[in-house]
């Protein structure tokens, strides 16, 4: 596989004499720019055929052997992400719930608003739960609006 992607990257023959070669695959692009000696003024010409592409086999290669790693530590990393996206949502829910028990049982449902500084459809959102529309410092600001402290607890 590592002979296949580097046969792809750099041209096979010399393309010519032209400042700048590109090579296209659906949304990726390969740009290659001739190179220069700044004290002599000489021009050099792009890295084609067998030779420069011996260089590139054994990085080409151990990237591929090393995806396995990769791809153990992407999980890894998605898995904690995952954990922490519903922690956060637990939190806003448990917020939420302690605002909607509230309002409920003091019969708040118009005066709420005014109560927790908040316009009516805020507060209809907190009704009904929708926790992608408030972040934790919200919910805990409304919860100290209408009396009831929040205490964080880690353990």
């Amino acid at each position: 596989m590592a002979r296949e992607l580097v046969q792809c990257t750099l041209p096979h023959r010399d393309p010519g004499d032209v400042e700048v070669w590109t090579r296209k695959n659906r949304n990726l692009t390969l740009v290659m720019q001739r190179g220069h000696d700044g004290e002599k003024a000489i021009m050099f010409g792009h890295p084609s055929g067998s030779i420069p592409r011996l260089p590139m086999f054994w990085p080409t290669g151990e990237r591929l052997r090393n995806l396995a790693a990769y791809s153990d530590e992407a999980k890894r990393l998605k898995a904690a992400s995952r954990k922490q996206i519903n922690d956060t949502r637990l939190l806003k829910r448990q917020r939420m719930e302690a605002l909607s028990v509230w309002i409920t049982k003091h019969n708040l449902k118009q005066a709420a608003a005014g109560i927790l500084m908040a316009p009516r459809p805020r507060v209809s959102d907190v009704v009904n739960k929708k926790t992608a529309k408030f972040t934790i410092d919200t919910l805990v600001e409304m919860l100290s609006r209408a009396g009831k402290p929040v205490r964080l607890t880690i353990g």
